[in-house]
């Protein structure tokens, strides 16, 4: 257990193990406390009834990363309203026991009380609101490589709420007029596409590329499955040392759609 502030619920510090699982990553220092001076200095110095630990923090009936396309009650907070739909951001997702509820008591008593009958408002259309939603799309300071990637392989704390907007991009050039202003140019023409942990797309670097062979037609970099390596006819089929041989010999994504199916 740790003293952690719990911010949106009490809103104060709290004793208990009921954190969310992203605090444990690379910001623990920044969340989980071993005492109560930390978290409250930290978080609450202007409060006097910090720590909060009269009564336990409570998970609110979700408390698990849901499927994307599952339906829940969430807080539409330009609308100030609940609503009833998949309409809610990625990062209500990785939070989702502070935001995703399975009946519109619960979401309406939390966030909207004051709304009365007028909570929750209609369902929603099905169309996709905010730029995190769809997780394959933002582009992200990848410090491990100097620059900036696009994909799903950013660590869970960049979707935080408190961090997405300044590490989580629409684009590649947003992203590195942000975080490598003077380099930015050069940061544009290297970003690469990390699915999974896979790069699959973007400038050549060095290493073993292989086809995937997942019906995606993507050639990925690590280590190939050990047929593709038995004899030396298999390793010149399968295995390259660029991405782009490993896409010319496989046709990647990028190849296919130059060729469209029916053409001569």
């Amino acid at each position: 257990r740790y003293y952690w502030p719990d911010l949106y619920g009490k809103n104060n510090c709290v004793f208990d193990s009921g954190y969310d699982e992203w605090m444990e990553g690379s910001q623990k220092d920044w969340y989980l406390f071993d005492n109560e001076v930390g978290c409250c200095g930290m978080w609450y110095p202007a409060r006097d009834d910090c720590p909060e630990v009269a009564s336990p923090t409570t998970p609110l009936q979700v408390d698990y990363k849901p499927d994307a396309s599952q339906q829940f009650y969430y807080p539409h907070l330009s609308e100030s309203n609940c609503r009833f739909g998949r309409n809610y951001p990625m990062w209500m997702m990785l939070s989702p026991k502070h935001y995703l509820y399975t009946t519109p008591e619960q979401c309406c008593e939390i966030w909207y009380p004051a709304a009365g009958s007028d909570c929750p408002m209609a369902e929603d259309d099905g169309v996709q609101e905010g730029l995190y939603w769809v997780v394959d799309e933002a582009f992200y300071p990848n410090f491990k490589g100097d620059g900036c990637s696009q994909g799903n392989s950013y660590p869970e704390w960049m979707s935080d709420p408190m961090n997405r907007d300044t590490h989580l991009f629409q684009n590649g050039k947003d992203c590195c007029d942000t975080w490598f202003p003077d380099e930015t140019a050069e940061c544009q023409s290297k970003i690469v596409t990390v699915i999974d942990g896979k790069q699959i797309g973007g400038p050549d670097v060095t290493g073993t590329w292989y086809p995937s062979l997942n019906g995606f037609y993507q050639c990925i970099d690590g280590t190939p499955p050990s047929w593709m390596t038995a004899s030396e006819g298999y390793s010149d089929a399968y295995v390259f040392d660029s991405h782009a041989e490993c896409c010319k010999a496989h046709w990647c994504e990028p190849q296919r759609d130059m060729f469209p199916a029916g053409s001569s």
